[in-house]
């Protein structure tokens, strides 16, 4: 199984380099210009995305440096399952995070958050180690995101369902990590794609089986997702975003249904503010959430409305 999940992330990934090395001749002169433009050192691309998200999954960007970004995200209830009672979802909410960001270098930030589902608290960093050039020579952007999750609920609550009454209660039975490798490249003045190998661990899980294939949960889980942004004006962009889990446990259960997460959506920049409106099937906000638990479909009204908005407030002399 891991060998045969290793071949597919390295399709994957040639496959991403082979599309952003097809458009390299539109892409070249375009690219120059665009950096010329902004008087910025004409060598590296700026602004592959405008926000550290596409809609679920992480950018390739990260804060600037000396900056404190707060973000407030919002994921209400189901837009498809009783649309008309329900306001499209929005009289239930099923995710709601507050975040900071913090850039430490213009490459290197740190973010800390807070989430109303399992009660998360997240601690992470990003690191961007590679930048793309406007020439092409370096197709690509790559960055490392890493971070650590606290699932916070109450013993009831987290422990659901075990009913070993020896079974031994940890603190550290509730921290899980998210590792991934963002590589992103933008490909003309309108236009970024990005590829995400993510690997998700959590230290407990509840042992439940698949009844069809009498497969356990797994502790780690891997996945590969993808996203794009394309700018229709100055100020206004369409994303969208998808992540793929690989487990056993969540193929055709019947008992864990399991939908992978997908996310289209608007982006409205605002001067300091950058805003995204957007639907997903992903109730959870954070990968420590929606990688593990994505249990609705678009297909039977699970879709849900959300919004992030971010804003940048400098701290540096």
């Amino acid at each position: 199984m891991v060998a045969i999940q290793k071949k597919v992330f390295e399709i994957s990934l040639l496959s991403f380099f082979l599309v952003i090395l097809s458009f390299y001749a539109h892409a070249q002169d375009d690219l120059l210009q665009m950096a010329q433009e902004a008087g910025k050192t004409k060598d590296y691309v700026f602004a592959t995305f405008k926000d550290t998200r596409i809609v679920n999954l992480q950018s390739i960007e990260t804060t600037k440096k000396n900056s404190l970004d707060f973000l407030v995200q919002h994921r209400f209830g189901n837009a498809g399952v009783d649309a008309f009672h329900g306001l499209l979802g929005l009289d239930a909410s099923r995710d709601i995070r507050i975040a900071f960001n913090y850039g430490l270098t213009g490459n290197f930030d740190i973010n800390l958050g807070r989430s109303k589902m399992n009660e998360l608290v997240d601690l992470g960093f990003k690191w961007r180690f590679l930048s793309q050039t406007a020439d092409f020579k370096m197709p690509v952007s790559v960055a490392l995101y890493m971070n650590c999750g606290l699932n916070a609920q109450s013993d009831a609550s987290f422990y659901s369902g075990v009913t070993d009454n020896t079974f031994s209660k940890r603190f550290v039975h509730r921290f899980d990590y998210v590792t991934q490798l963002i590589v992103a490249s933008k490909i003309n003045s309108k236009l970024s794609l990005e590829l995400i190998p993510s690997i998700y661990h959590r230290n407990f899980v509840k042992g439940a089986l698949n009844p069809n294939t009498n497969v356990a949960d797994e502790n780690e889980l891997l996945s590969i997702g993808g996203g794009f942004r394309y700018k229709l004006t100055k100020r206004f962009a369409i994303l969208a975003d998808y992540m793929y889990t690989f487990s056993a446990y969540r193929k055709d259960n019947p008992i864990f249904p399991y939908y992978h997460p997908l996310s289209v959506g608007i982006e409205i920049e605002t001067g300091g503010h950058v805003f995204h409106l957007y639907l997903s099937n992903s109730g959870g906000i954070m990968e420590n959430n929606f990688i593990p638990n994505s249990p609705d479909s678009w297909g039977n009204g699970g879709y849900k409305l959300g919004f992030s908005i971010s804003r940048s407030f400098w701290l540096g002399n």
